[in-house]
């Protein structure tokens, strides 16, 4: 006689110490022979069929299958990076005996992998948000926006926060002294363009706060009269652009203050990549194709 579970890996052997968890209801169910196989032809088969855990698995939805794995997994599982059978893991716990428990994607995978998972899965749920869904949808010229659209997009992008990622720091501006401490050659992408903008370019003070800057980005979808532009680099990355008036504060502007603020955001992470001044659309340095709303 052969054992049957509900599990990815189907069979089991009499002999395999039975896993549990906590809470755990799960029975072995025997696997006996047909009535066939008993000699009995005419017999309607009775015996309990139970299907692999994996082929189970299979037959869900999408949505069903990330609600069970979890985004970051449900996207390496896409990719064919895991295998539903690489999630089950098992140990010896001192009080229960054999255990069986979800493993971590950083078990299965490791740890750099793993963070390239997460990474991938927390920019596939922003980009599923309804205003960087509708930005991806304006980069087609015969997709009209309303006004209501634009003004949702706009209240977004004055609420998003500013790149997340580590980036390189303007030589000049390396091993200066700015908020406080000097800087490295790579720092916090917010660091490394304000530090950019007040030591290099001069457009706004040294006294200028990150969260100063944040919200000196953040009124430019405040302006009633803000520009906005949709376009594409490198043939795959969308970016939307805020062409919007200069209302930094005269005591936070640096020596060289221009007449307008440029932001660029990102709907495929929800975040502000980049932000500065600019005398003018002229001294942007877009793309050639670029589709202004």
């Amino acid at each position: 006689m052969r054992f049957l579970l509900v599990t990815a890996r189907g069979l089991h052997k009499v002999t395999e110490k039975f896993a549990t968890h906590p809470n755990c209801r799960c029975v072995p169910v025997p696997q006996t022979k047909t009535w066939v196989e008993l000699g009995f032809k005419n017999v309607p088969e009775s015996r309990v069929e139970i299907e692999k855990g994996t082929d189970r698995f299979e037959r869900l939805s999408d949505d069903e299958k990330k609600r069970i794995l979890g985004p970051a997994k449900f996207a390496a599982y896409k990719d064919g990076k895991l295998k539903l059978e690489d999630v089950a893991g098992f140990a010896r716990h001192k009080n229960w005996g054999p255990v069986g428990y979800e493993r971590s994607l950083r078990d299965i995978l490791g740890e750099k992998e793993a963070k390239k998972w997460m990474a991938e899965a927390v920019k596939t749920q922003r980009m599923q948000g309804e205003p960087n869904k509708l930005i991806r949808e304006w980069i087609n010229p015969k997709r009209v926006p309303s006004e209501a659209e634009i003004r949702n997009v706009l209240e977004y992008v004055a609420k998003a926060p500013f790149r997340s990622a580590v980036t390189g720091v303007d030589k000049v501006a390396q091993g200066q002294m700015f908020l406080g401490r000097r800087l490295n050659a790579k720092e916090p992408s917010i660091v490394a363009h304000l530090a950019k903008r007040v030591l290099v370019e001069s457009q706004w003070t040294e006294s200028t706060t990150l969260d100063q800057y944040l919200a000196d980005i953040h009124s430019v979808a405040g302006d009633p009269d803000v520009k906005m532009a949709v376009y594409v680099r490198r043939g795959k990355a969308l970016y939307l652009g805020l062409l919007g008036r200069n209302r930094v504060p005269s005591e936070r502007l640096g020596a060289r203050p221009e007449n307008y603020l440029w932001v660029v955001y990102s709907p495929d992470y929800g975040t502000i990549v980049s932000g500065y001044q600019v005398s003018g659309v002229a001294n942007i340095g877009l793309p050639e194709v670029v589709r202004w709303l």
